[in-house]
């Protein structure tokens, strides 16, 4: 039996649904994944961005599980399983490490990578053993493994957001990234400002870090990176027609992410920040044509503008403390 509204076709009945669940509060399945998805992705990044393979494994579980529960969700509805292009190439980017983990015959391996056979051919000369009869074309398979888990976790999370986004969710996923590069930024501020030297008092960097830098991404190619790609969802945010946040607060926490950003000292990071937001706007531009700006569009445009350049306030304030 069709629902109000449907018209019979099987395409605008699922597209009939999808406008009706948008309306709709969220169903405990919902609920479920988006909690289930924040815990995954602000908890995988407050463990250290899951460099540690026990932290991993815990990660890569619950993410697994994560996708399963979405892909039952997804099921129930359109009948498809969630995937996306870019679970896709994760999965498959995933099998091709985890292929070159697995030992050949040496013989094999010569043809296929004699360098890398050759490398094997001489790796027990020191303890003076024979060659192994069987090898990997990767020379450090467990690596290889490691990523391949990697991958597979990217592509649960993946699964699992294009499901709620199905549902005219797809707002809650971009929260959830805003969300977590929001923590990240104000757990690195936290550190710096009772000059911490451990990760939340108790990981001791095996390297050294500087001061302001300590928090759960170590790196600072790689926390510039992290935030840069919340303030963006924030900046998507900013510019909705709809904003499902309120836009001040938005508006805080870009200027947050941005002054870490710059502050986390990676050049690579401010480029990438800014060159976002250069295309962002060029593609509202394209998308909009010759239509004039409206008046609510001209406030979200000076908000956005106010909170990154708050954001570089805060940072050059910063840099002289």
């Amino acid at each position: 039996m069709n629902r109000p509204g449907d018209t019979g076709s099987p395409v605008e009945t699922v597209r009939s649904r999808r406008r009706h669940a948008a309306h709709e509060g969220y169903s405990r399945g919902e609920r479920t994944v988006a909690a289930g998805l924040a815990v995954v992705v602000v908890g995988s990044v407050l463990a250290l961005g899951t460099v540690h393979v026990p932290v991993l494994l815990v990660v890569a579980a619950a993410s697994m599980a994560l996708a399963v529960r979405a892909s039952l969700l997804h099921l129930s509805h359109d009948r498809t399983l969630p995937l996306s292009w870019p679970a896709v190439g994760c999965f498959a980017l995933s099998a091709y490490t985890l292929a070159q983990a697995i030992p050949l015959p040496l013989g094999l391996l010569a043809h296929l990578a004699p360098a890398n056979a050759e490398v094997w051919r001489h790796a027990l000369d020191p303890a003076g053993l024979p060659p192994p009869r069987w090898a990997s074309v990767s020379l450090d398979p467990g690596a290889s493994a490691v990523e391949a888990l990697k991958g597979i976790t990217y592509g649960c999370v993946f699964v699992a957001a294009h499901a709620l986004a199905a549902r005219r969710r797809a707002h809650v996923g971009v929260a959830i990234v805003l969300g977590s590069a929001v923590v990240a930024a104000l757990t690195t501020i936290a550190h710096g400002l009772l000059g911490a030297t451990r990760v939340f008092g108790l990981y001791e960097p095996s390297f050294p870090v500087a001061a302001w830098h300590v928090g759960p991404l170590l790196n600072p190619n790689n926390l510039a990176g992290y935030l840069g790609l919340g303030a963006l969802a924030g900046f998507g945010f900013l510019l909705a027609r709809r904003a499902p946040l309120p836009r001040v607060g938005v508006a805080l926490a870009v200027a947050t992410l941005v002054a870490v950003d710059v502050s986390a000292a990676s050049r690579g990071g401010v480029i990438a920040l800014g060159a976002g937001a250069v295309l962002l706007a060029v593609v509202l531009r394209l998308g909009a044509g010759s239509r004039a700006m409206r008046p609510g569009e001209r406030v979200a445009w000076a908000l956005l503008a106010a909170a990154t350049a708050g954001g570089g306030a805060l940072a050059m304030l910063g840099g002289t403390l």
